[in-house]
């Protein structure tokens, strides 16, 4: 799969649900600007039914880092995208930081 396409582009398919890799905010706010486009909503119209802006929907869709992933969370259900982790069968060794 080429990673330099879009990230509309690269959406897969897996039993008529759309399966695609989040690795940062600006992968979580470009699925979320594609399912509004998708379902014909207007940043202020889905900002008005989550209870936010159109500020802080701006921010997400432009992957901005530091928001509150509570509203985040909001907006994916209002869009019915399910968000699912994947966890490894073993684990992996985390680095530990620096002694505080």
């Amino acid at each position: 799969m080429d990673q330099s396409l879009p990230l509309s582009k690269l959406w897969l398919r897996f039993g008529g649900a759309m399966r695609i890799p989040i690795n940062s905010a600006e992968d979580i706010g470009t699925a979320i600007r594609t399912a509004r486009k998708q379902q014909g909503l207007r940043q202020d119209d889905l900002a008005a039914v989550v209870g936010s802006s159109h500020v802080f929907l701006r921010d997400v869709e432009s992957g901005k880092p530091t928001v509150q992933l509570g509203r985040v969370l909001r907006i994916l259900q209002e869009l019915g995208i399910s968000l699912e982790m994947d966890f490894p069968d073993s684990p992996r060794k985390v680095r530990k930081g620096p002694s505080r």
